[in-house]
């Protein structure tokens, strides 16, 4: 998609004066290091879960060398901090940032099977679970919060998908109406979504009458709403009128 957005004001060359092989590239050369940022982030975050399951929880540095937390630690903190600090970064980035769900799901997994495997292969026992097998209670809570957030994360993304395909949509339409504009002999401006000098200018020249502009209003609005499948709101407008 975000290709396909800079090859579509290098198709008319109309953005800001930026040839349409210098645009490319340069759409390229920004997708691939978000791309690589994203797979750097998703890399740490499947890798910090474990560093801090294994070696920054009492409970579980005590159980690699045999013993219980109150045999070594004068206290020792209950799992549900540790359990508290892997959900609020996982929804830190999955609510706060733009990191997608095929990069979310690979460090909720990790911090699920961290949890749950430091705990049967260390035997990690919690006085304040022992009427609930110990870390299974907390294993379950656990598991069911990252399945929650995971799956409000997707409709966020979905709507975020749907908002830049509108957009890239109405700006097609745009494009097309200025094209179609240039064709029929009008002013040529510099792009097609300039205020002064563009489309919106040109619609309303002297020459034009109030009859001729609600019409053209009226198919710009038309091809919108065939062009829109999210403008329902839009859609029914236009059948009314």
């Amino acid at each position: 998609c975000c290709l396909e957005v800079w090859k579509g004001p290098a198709r008319s060359q109309v953005a800001v004066g930026i040839p349409q092989e210098a645009q490319k590239r340069r759409g390229r050369r920004l997708l691939m290091r978000a791309l690589q940022f994203e797979y750097f982030l998703g890399s740490l975050g499947c890798l910090l879960p474990w560093v801090v399951c294994m070696f920054a929880n009492r409970s579980r540095v005590a159980g690699l060398f045999g013993f219980q937390a109150v045999e070594i630690f004068a206290s020792a903190n209950s799992d549900y901090d540790l359990i508290l600090l892997m959900l609020g970064s996982l929804m830190y980035l999955t609510t706060l940032t733009h990191v997608r769900l095929v990069c979310a799901v690979p460090i909720a997994i990790s911090c699920t099977l961290a949890y749950v495997v430091s705990s049967a292969a260390l035997h990690v026992e919690l006085q304040s679970c022992a009427a609930h097998d110990g870390w299974v209670w907390p294993a379950i809570m656990f598991v069911v919060v990252v399945v929650a957030n995971l799956w409000g994360h997707r409709n966020v993304e979905k709507h975020r998908r749907l908002t830049f395909l509108s957009l890239h949509a109405s700006y097609i339409v745009l494009l097309e109406a200025h094209e179609s504009s240039r064709a029929d002999g009008s002013s040529e401006p510099a792009s097609p979504c300039d205020v002064k000098g563009g489309l919106l200018a040109t619609a309303g020249s002297e020459h034009e009458t109030r009859y001729a502009r609600f019409v053209r209003a009226t198919h710009l609005l038309d091809k919108l709403c065939q062009n829109l499948e999210a403008h329902k709101p839009l859609r029914a407008a236009m059948g009314s009128l």
